[in-house]
């Protein structure tokens, strides 16, 4: 898979900074369900779950399929 094929475009190159170029990598949310996230990256697909913060804060807040 390509960063394109994930739906990468000039627009987000733009709001990220270098630091998070060098240290994070790109993924996209592919599902979203009650107790989880789960996303997409170049290599392989994530289901990480909702803690914390996020679990408490408003659903309308939380990441969206295709974010």
């Amino acid at each position: 898979m390509t960063l394109t094929e994930l739906g990468w475009r000039p627009m987000l190159q733009q709001q990220v900074s270098l630091d998070e170029l060098e240290h994070g990598y790109a993924a996209r949310v592919s599902a979203v369900f009650r107790d989880r996230i789960q996303v997409t990256t170049l290599s392989s697909e994530i289901s990480l779950p909702i803690t914390g913060l996020l679990a408490h804060d408003d659903p309308v807040n939380r990441p969206t399929t295709g974010d």
